[in-house]
């Protein structure tokens, strides 16, 4: 535990913000995707837990000069010169993927970036400074089930908040880039390899930033053939039912003498 004052005091010298996490499991959140580059800077995060921090947070913007920031929304620190030059060569390079994976997931994600924070995770979908965090929306989905209807218009009007940050030096999101069509190619003919290895990467992204699955069918599909290639089965036709032999049905034997000695002696019992 500490206060707002303490955490000032102990800020970086380039530090102008107040770093926080709100979510429910501490624990979790120290082994959160966001966490990774405070941790190498060892910068310190306040962990909001309790359901009304983060609510408290959209309208308390700053203490004592410092204003309040969330780290699993649009962010980058302040002392980060190399890391932008860096920026500058990779979105050079990484360009034509950005612009088929906008195509690919449509309205889905409003932006795609660089990103700036991520070590270990390929990619991580993140909210833009207007949109709402994982947790609140997971807040705001239980409310939703209990019948409010402006919760549920609310998270719908949510998804277009949502931003993709790729890690350029991650293997899978380079791979992706030897697979991607050069941009301004519209003779491009996506296989639907590529395409579920987009999705995929998509759907880790929503799972590490604290977003839940919205399974559907498509979802349901791109798992199936999955599954098909790791056992590799050729197709997925039913196959023929088994002819099971047809068995006679006999009725139960049964003893009358024991049936009868049994009713007796119930009948004595009682009596």
């Amino acid at each position: 535990m500490v206060s707002l004052k303490e955490y000032i005091e102990s800020t970086k010298d380039w530090q102008t913000e107040i770093y926080f996490f709100a979510g429910e499991d501490e624990n979790v959140m120290k082994e959160s995707h966001f966490m990774e580059k405070f941790h190498d800077k060892d910068v310190e995060v306040l962990y909001m837990t309790h359901p009304i921090d983060a609510y408290l947070l959209d309208n308390v913007r700053e203490f004592d000069n410092h204003m309040f920031k969330d780290i699993t929304k649009r962010f980058e620190f302040k002392d980060e010169d190399l890391i932008k030059r860096h920026e500058k060569v990779d979105e050079e390079k990484f360009s034509s993927l950005i612009s088929w994976l906008k195509k690919v997931y449509g309205k889905e994600i409003a932006k795609i970036t660089i990103s700036k924070r991520l070590g270990k995770a390929p990619a991580i979908v993140t909210n833009g400074p207007y949109g709402q965090s994982a947790h609140v929306q997971q807040i705001m989905k239980s409310q939703s089930y209990a019948g409010n209807e402006q919760a549920k218009e609310q998270l719908s009007a949510m998804k277009m908040y949502r931003e993709l940050e790729i890690n350029p030096r991650h293997p899978i999101v380079a791979s992706l880039l030897e697979n991607a069509p050069e941009e301004g190619d519209d003779s491009f003919v996506t296989s639907r390899e590529l395409r579920d290895s987009a999705y995929f990467l998509l759907d880790t992204a929503l799972l590490s930033g604290g977003f839940a699955l919205e399974p559907d069918e498509a979802f349901s599909n791109r798992m199936l053939r999955v599954l098909s290639t790791r056992l590799e089965v050729e197709s997925l036709e039913l196959e023929d039912e088994i002819n099971s032999p047809v068995e006679e049905d006999f009725p139960p034997e049964i003893n009358l003498e024991r049936s009868f000695h049994r009713e007796v002696f119930f009948y004595f019992d009682v009596t």
